[in-house]
């Protein structure tokens, strides 16, 4: 594979005088009419770790995957703040999820204008995937990035947890060879783990699916309103504990996060694209208090209903 700094020449990148986090990687600046901002790259032998935190100035759009298939193979995000998302296949870029690229695959994703992009990633190179997930996992090339889409809900703590670690570390060569190696150890096995368990679960039956479907169909058509759990179990002709357990399990998150989710994104778009107060906002996508909407969709999107407006 070719030499990472070639592609940082590439997207006209500057070195920093002044470095951030680790010195044992190197930190970038830049500042053109898309994006501003800073980037951290750390090089291991069979990975990269690298922190982005950047402000997005007009919508950025990317797709030329091409071009990162000669330094890399596979990343996988963690999403500290972003407002975007990922059209293959569809992955909302929001805090606090986990967002995978299999470089080898067309990808095209967009991140919103008057936005902040902040994250930690791991860049596996495919010596790392080749021994230990498709030699270990006896798996055929073609469905490596399945491992790392299929875990990404349900992994996101204990990944928070290694970005955090990373962001705070402040040690150099040689212990920080050592201490980002092991973080690229963990951050695959914590995904290779989840791959493993989720196989030895039984799966749902195709009638608990269908089940569900028409919970979340109804919850789509009626998000906006107060939705009886009883309710929502006579749709499902499941009980209460059967509902919510069988709804996370495919969908790895609460009902209740579910409609949170519907209503902030019907938000977001209202207040990109209407002149409505944010008061009315919150009532309209059901929220009697506008605290406890602002709370949620801060939450969800990374910053307030106020700080959208003000951007927009």
């Amino acid at each position: 594979m070719k030499n990472f700094d070639d592609l940082i020449k590439k997207f006209r990148l500057q070195l920093a005088e002044t470095p951030l986090y680790s010195p044992a990687g190197k930190t970038f600046s830049c500042n053109n009419s898309e994006y501003s901002g800073t980037y951290w790259i750390y090089e291991g032998k069979d990975f990269y770790i690298d922190i982005h935190d950047m402000y997005i100035k007009e919508d950025y759009v990317f797709n030329e995957s091409e071009i990162l298939s000669n330094y890399l193979s596979l990343i996988s995000n963690y999403i500290i703040s972003c407002n975007g998302e990922w059209d293959t296949p569809y992955q909302n870029i929001g805090p606090n999820t986990i967002l995978i690229m299999d470089v080898f695959r067309e990808n095209n994703y967009i991140f919103h204008k008057n936005s902040i992009f902040y994250g930690v990633s791991l860049k596996f190179k495919e010596n790392m995937l080749k021994k230990y997930v498709v030699e270990s996992l006896q798996l055929k090339r073609d469905n490596v990035s399945h491992v790392f889409l299929s875990t990404r809900d349900t992994i996101t703590e204990p990944i928070k947890k290694l970005a955090n670690e990373i962001l705070n570390c402040t040690m150099e060569k040689p212990a920080a060879d050592l201490f980002f190696e092991s973080i690229a150890k963990k951050w695959l096995s914590i995904t290779i783990n989840a791959f493993l368990e989720s196989k030895n679960k039984k799966s749902v039956p195709l009638s608990d699916k269908k089940a569900i479907e028409k919970v979340c169909l109804y919850i789509n058509d009626h998000y906006s309103m107060k939705i009886p759990q009883s309710l929502l179990e006579k749709i499902a002709m499941m009980s209460g504990t059967k509902l919510k357990s069988t709804f996370k399990k495919i969908h790895n998150m609460s009902i209740t996060e579910y409609t949170q989710r519907k209503r902030i994104n019907f938000a977001e778009n209202l207040l990109m694209t209407s002149d409505i107060d944010i008061k009315n906002i919150a009532k309209a996508v059901g929220y009697s208090s506008p605290g406890r909407f602002s709370a949620l969709y801060k939450r969800y999107k990374g910053q307030s209903p106020k700080d959208v407006r003000k951007n927009k």
